[in-house]
């Protein structure tokens, strides 16, 4: 009888063992992720860049429209020739010729309004890239007070059940100095350390909406 009380004693300590060991092993290994969010439209908008952004854009958009309305006007004369060699041509080596200069003419005027649009476009990216980057150490040193392991950032937060979850009030408070007025919206030397800086014969694309010129009927 004594030796069968011994025996439980024993397999219940293994059994206690064991627990301990899974509730550490738990504790380390599989500690779960502590997880925080951040508006990023609230802090855009909070921290004051929006608004900025919105009156540099317009600027810029109403400076783009000038320059097209220019190029516009510079190369119309050209175009009026072209057109009209195109339309007196009688041989086929005469249209030929006439197409692939009215061709080549389109082609520079193009390259001549997306450079102009990807001028505006180029300013909008770099803002918002600055707008991000400048946050981003913000954003990290509220994560570790908070003991945050990862910060998600969802295109729409419908409902937070746990407030300490919601990092955003913490980091726009934090980063508020970072993001006065003086400070320019765009930093090139901190696109360039973190290599999101894009050189600028990589960034002049054709927008999507601006098709061909139609060659005239001879």
């Amino acid at each position: 009888m004594s030796e069968e009380k011994k025996s439980v004693r024993w397999y219940e300590g293994a059994y206690i063992v064991v627990l301990i060991g899974v509730l550490a092993l738990s504790m380390t290994y599989l500690k779960p992720h502590r997880v925080g969010v951040i508006d990023m439209d609230k802090a855009f908008q909070k921290l004051g860049v929006g608004e900025r952004l919105s009156e540099a854009m317009k600027e810029k958009e109403d400076a783009a429209r000038t320059q097209f309305d220019a190029l516009q006007k510079k190369m119309a004369p050209e175009e009026k020739q072209l057109v009209s060699s195109f339309r007196a041509a009688q041989t086929d080596e005469q249209k030929n010729k006439a197409s692939a200069e009215l061709q080549a003419f389109q082609t520079r005027f193009q390259k001549g309004r997306a450079e102009i649009a990807s001028g505006v476009q180029r300013f909008q990216r770099d803002a918002i890239v600055t707008f991000r980057e400048r946050l981003r150490p913000h954003v990290q040193k509220v994560a570790s007070r908070k003991h945050v392991d990862l910060v998600l950032e969802p295109v729409q937060i419908y409902q937070i059940m746990n407030n300490a979850a919601d990092l955003t009030e913490a980091v726009i408070e934090e980063a508020g100095a970072d993001f006065s007025p003086d400070k320019t919206l765009i930093d090139t030397d901190l696109l360039k350390t973190r290599g999101l800086w894009i050189d600028d014969e990589k960034s002049v694309q054709p927008p999507a909406d601006a098709p061909a010129l139609p060659i005239p009927a001879p």
